[in-house]
């Protein structure tokens, strides 16, 4: 998330970083998510798609919905036709609505909420239809080598080529499936393999910034690198970073809206006071919508799923404790 902050507020030497921000929460959420769906189909021997849908429209659209309505009260402020993008955001489809070229203005970023979205929709329903773990592998190396190619034959250096190539679900579906792939085959690398894909991370960072380097190899290498800093459970505990990640979400969604309202600012603000007032801010609103909005949200969700297995769960009895040698009836 530092990474993609560090990109839009257009700091030099960040130009693309993004990017790879992006590329390693794919391969991240690809690992999370299969991970859950193995264990809850372990367990139960299936996946109840209801419940991992209805968790995750919990866990993502009320501060979503929070944004939505600050930026759409904006746009009517500012007299501008900004419900098609409204749209678009909410259905989970804006990133092929910047594909086809609509101009999502201050929701730009939720490209990568759609693509992450669509995952959600499309893998548990791949992993319910492919029962076997090796088929599912297969499945998940044909569609990492399918999306690398993709990447390659799609790519040019127009805006529009540029936007079907990075925003596409199938040419960034290798980060995720890489994931995915990681969670099914349970490798535990050994620990210096985690630095190595630290290494890996930071020499794309400084070396492949270019469209033509991310596109061909620079993603792609990103992904397998956090996928061997995860293999490898490479912990760099700080207490500030994990107090950040606590508030991801939140500033992933408010710090895009803040930074391009305010950019005019750059006139007669300097550029690091612009950049500080933009990243305190974004913590200001991410902070508030965790506590005011997604907190609420967990706690809903966790009540309703506690009621659901208590639900389900058999009442106690006499036939529950150990056995006496008599009849229960």
């Amino acid at each position: 998330m530092l990474l993609v902050f560090l990109q839009h507020a257009q700091l030099a030497g960040f130009r693309h970083a993004g990017w790879v921000g992006v590329t390693m929460f794919f391969t991240l959420s690809g690992y999370l998510i299969t991970s859950l769906l193995l264990i809850e189909d372990g367990r139960t021997g299936r996946i109840h798609l209801a419940r991992f849908y209805f968790r995750r429209a919990l866990r993502l659209i009320p501060a979503l919905g929070l944004v939505l309505l600050a930026v759409g009260v904006l746009a009517v402020v500012v007299g501008r036709d900004f419900w098609a993008q409204e749209l678009a955001t909410l259905l989970y489809v804006s990133n092929w609505a910047n594909v086809a070229g609509l101009e999502m203005w201050y929701l730009g970023h939720t490209w990568s909420l759609a693509i992450e979205e669509q995952f959600y929709i499309l893998w548990p329903l791949a992993i319910l239809l492919v029962r076997s773990t090796q088929w599912r592998i297969a499945l998940c190396v044909i569609g990492v080598l399918v999306s690398v190619a993709l990447r390659a034959v799609l790519f040019g250096p127009d805006a529009a080529v540029e936007s079907r190539w990075s925003h596409g679900l199938d040419t960034r579906a290798d980060a995720l499936l890489i994931g995915c792939l990681l969670a099914l085959v349970r490798w535990s690398a050994p620990g210096w393999l985690g630095w190595i894909g630290i290494l890996g991370i930071t020499a794309t960072l400084a070396f492949l910034q270019s469209t033509a380097g991310l596109a061909y190899a620079g993603l792609a290498i990103a992904a397998a690198s956090t996928a061997l800093i995860i293999a490898a459970g490479t912990r760099v505990t700080l207490g500030p970073l994990v107090a950040f990640g606590g508030i991801s979400y939140g500033v992933y969604l408010w710090h895009f809206p803040i930074i391009e309202g305010t950019r005019g600012l750059a006139a007669t603000v300097p550029g690091p006071l612009l950049v500080l007032g933009w990243f305190l801010a974004t913590l200001a609103a991410a902070f508030a919508s965790r506590r005011l909005v997604e907190l609420p949200a967990l706690r809903f969700r966790n009540r309703s799923f506690a009621r659901a297995r208590a639900l389900a769960e058999p009442a106690p009895g006499p036939a529950s404790g150990p056995s006496t040698g008599a009849g229960t009836g």
